[in-house]
């Protein structure tokens, strides 16, 4: 007699597609989580090579000194590039008092302040340049009970004490003698404004454009497509086998 083969019953090949589709899918999971981590690894590394933060300031952020400091100091997490640093130390009256251009010893960066510097709120406004490469920028404040050593004394020359001429003045001379002008005091600084001057629109851009460098971009792209072929490829798999069964 010829036997006649059973046919597979339809339970078992619905239990053998649904398997497929289970192992598939758990793929498809495990490839996922593997590029979800990998993505926030690499949008995690520029933050942990963040730029230079500061640490502290002499004088300290908000502290109130008994007379201006002969010198402002901020003190860096690590050390800054060398490369045109710029502190300005606005008095009470408007005006930059810091002298000259600052100076990069290690993770300090420090400027000197100008002798006369008036007793008062004091803001200082500083841009650097980061171990990394981007600007960094900030601003802090003290306030000084005195002003710094070295201010200008008023002058206290004797006034001329020659006679007076005793002939009549004339009135035509009188009118026609001009005025002596009275020279301006040059003694205090020109004002600047800190913020404008520091901080540009180039310096802001740079700063908001510079987490994620243009090579862990490209990086982050390849491995991205390389997980969608990946998927794309289990998910074949897995409908070839239920179409299959």
């Amino acid at each position: 007699m010829l036997r006649v083969p059973s046919p597979v019953p339809s339970s078992s090949v619905a239990a053998s597609s649904t398997s497929s589709r289970r192992g598939a899918g758990r793929w498809v999971a495990v490839v996922t989580a593997l590029l979800l981590g990998l993505l926030v690894s690499a949008v995690g590394a520029p933050a942990a090579a963040a730029h230079d933060t500061i640490e502290s300031s002499n004088p300290a952020d908000g502290a109130t000194v008994a007379t201006v400091p002969a010198s402002v100091t901020l003190t860096f997490d690590e050390q800054p590039q060398d490369f045109s640093p710029v502190i300005q130390v606005t008095g009470p009256d408007g005006a930059d008092w810091a002298d000259g251009t600052p100076t990069v010893s290690g993770t300090d960066v420090s400027v000197p302040v100008k002798a006369g510097a008036p007793a008062g709120a004091y803001q200082v406004a500083y841009r650097i340049v980061s171990s990394d490469g981007h600007p960094v920028t900030g601003e802090l404040s003290f306030t000084a009970e005195a002003a710094a050593a070295g201010s200008a004394p008023v002058s206290s020359a004797p006034v001329s004490s020659a006679p007076v001429s005793s002939a009549p003045v004339s009135s035509t001379a009188t009118s026609s003698t001009p005025a002596a002008s009275t020279p301006s005091s040059s003694a205090a600084p020109s004002s600047s404004a800190p913020s404008s001057a520091l901080v540009s629109p180039a310096a802001n851009a740079s700063d908001s454009g510079s987490g994620v460098p243009a090579w862990l971009i490209v990086v982050i792209v390849l491995v991205i497509a390389a997980g969608g072929a990946v998927v794309a490829v289990l998910v074949r798999r897995a409908r070839g086998g239920s179409n299959a069964a």
